[in-house]
């Protein structure tokens, strides 16, 4: 492929510092190659500690414990018990960091063999391989980062791995016996849902890819090969890899990131559109939402009205929780860029476009609220405007200058939307704090008196306080937690309040001046 021992000597030409470090990398490399097999505990513990050296010569991943000397040898590493700081979380790729999973599997197999020894040392050579192929690819150059990422990105999308893919999300669901009028953004299903979904798709990516890219560059065919070669690649500054597999990563049986339900219609002045964005998902899975909420009210003989209404439904997935802030191509921060142009693309020339979504979700309907027509509306359950203040979000490379960029750009689509918009909330501190930081709402809230960040008074004589005028206004509701939709859905309102905002035209006044709706009983102020 073309990461090989020349392209390692052309690197180390431009420095003496490089040319000497890598010097002692290929000795130590060379060692690792040469054990074909072991025989004895001894030797394998030998290859180990090259493979502990060999990472230490080069950066550590952000998740190692910090101000910590790591030992020149495994047996030390072991009796230190120094690991990763957390268990590394791989459900997603946006945070593989280089190392981590290759020095958890180091530690975890050393371990084994100091204690009880081991048979087998077939994981030695597989951390053995991770590591000399991630290293190779530190060395290349970034023409043949290029190629590798665009080998990954081929197989990715192929025809071939995405029917194997979706397959496997069926199968899940097949054995979950998955109910289709149940929304995800309501019920949060079994426990281990979400870990029956990551091992479908891991096992799908290692049978699809294993022959085809990861033993061609040189790695495992298996989950630590997969997650070393995506680590590798963020590790020289490029995201693409790992946006190739988060675009795939998630329980719809499409692909992603926007997903049509339905084939596109041929005409579309005459039909509603319809964007689901999605939340970050009850255990961290991404799935389409409120899909299963539109369709059972299209059905249920209380809106009749609504059957005849020619529904078009699309589904927006940030499975990189990058808040729509980031390419899903390439990875790269854009502020939102590609999700603004492939939005625009899709919602031109519907007579009606209209957006839903909750937390994430909800953030990105504000963000984008601009590409809805005039006559649509903008319904966020419980969304996030500054990000500073909700710990939820955990991407390291989400600074505080991206999440300002975010909050800014939130702000300027509220005041330019021709939408209407409605924010709900439920008694979360967090979620109501997040209104201080739309001006229009808390405008509203001096004008008629009540404090913004107050909950839903308990007071027996009304279930929901309404704050606003004709084109923006908050949704409060008596729900505890995060989960608003699921505490709706709990109290029977869900589905009526969903149709309610999204097709029926509020009538609040001819005026734009802050309204308050207590219950049934409407005050203007």
């Amino acid at each position: 492929f073309g990461l090989t021992a020349p392209a390692i000597k052309a690197t180390a030409e431009r420095s003496q510092h490089i040319h000497e470090l890598l010097n002692e990398l290929e000795e130590r490399l060379s060692r690792i190659s040469q054990s074909s097999y072991f025989d004895s505990d001894e030797k394998a513990i030998e290859v180990l500690d090259v493979c502990l050296r060999v990472c230490c010569s080069l950066p550590l991943g952000s998740n190692i414990a910090q101000n910590v000397e790591f030992p020149a040898n495994v047996r030390s590493l072991v009796d230190k018990k120094i690991a990763t700081s957390s268990t590394i979380n791989d459900q997603h790729f946006f945070d593989a960091d280089l190392w981590d999973d290759a020095l958890d599997e180091l530690i975890r197999v050393a371990s084994t063999i100091e204690s009880e020894g081991c048979e087998d040392h077939s994981l030695v050579c597989e951390i053995a391989n991770s590591i000399l192929a991630s290293t190779r690819i530190l060395l290349g150059s970034k023409e043949e980062i290029n190629r590798l990422e665009d080998m990954l990105q081929n197989a990715v999308d192929s025809k071939s791995f995405l029917e194997a893919r979706s397959e496997a999300v069926k199968a899940v669901k097949r054995r979950r016996r998955f109910n289709s009028t149940i929304d995800c953004v309501a019920d949060a299903g079994a426990a281990n849902e979400d870990d029956l979904v990551i091992n479908a798709l891991y096992k799908c990516a290692i049978n699809e890819l294993g022959s085809s890219v990861l033993s061609t560059l040189h790695f495992p065919a298996s989950k630590l090969g997969l997650r070393s070669l995506i680590a590798a690649t963020r590790a020289t500054g490029s995201q693409r890899a790992a946006a190739t597999m988060d675009r795939i990563w998630h329980a719809a049986e499409e692909e992603g990131p926007l997903i049509l339900d339905g084939k596109a219609p041929v005409t579309k002045s005459d039909k509603t559109l319809v964007v689901a964005f999605s939340s970050l998902g009850w255990n961290g899975v991404m799935r389409p939402e409120w899909g299963a909420t539109l369709r059972t009210a299209q059905t249920d003989d209380n809106n009749e009205w609504l059957s005849s209404l020619s529904l078009v439904i699309a589904h927006a997935l940030d499975a990189s929780q990058s808040w729509f802030c980031s390419n899903p191509v390439n990875g790269e921060w854009d502020e939102g860029s590609w999700w603004d142009a492939s939005l625009k693309e899709l919602c031109c020339d519907y007579g009606r476009v209209c957006f839903i979504g909750e937390s994430m979700g909800a953030s990105a309907t504000l963000r984008f609220s601009r590409h809805c027509t005039p006559n649509g509306s903008v319904v966020a359950f419980v969304p996030q405007i500054h990000l500073q203040d909700f710990p939820q979000s955990t991407r390291k490379d989400f600074t505080i200058k991206r999440k300002s960029a975010l909050c800014r750009a939130i702000q300027s689509a509220c005041q330019d939307t021709k939408a209407e918009v409605a924010v709900h909330v439920g008694r979360d501190e967090d979620d109501l704090y997040q209104l201080n930081y739309i001006p229009e709402v808390v405008e509203a809230h001096l004008a008629v008196g009540e404090e913004i960040d107050s909950p839903l008074p308990r007071d027996g004589n009304q279930d929901s306080l309404s704050i606003g005028n004709n084109r923006m206004r908050v949704v409060k509701h008596d729900v505890e937690g995060h989960a608003l939709g699921a505490g709706l859905k709990l109290n029977g309102v869900l589905t009526t309040t969903v149709v309610t905002e999204l097709f029926v035209k509020k009538a609040w006044s001819d005026s734009e001046q802050p309204s308050v709706w207590r219950g049934q009983e409407k005050r203007s102020c």
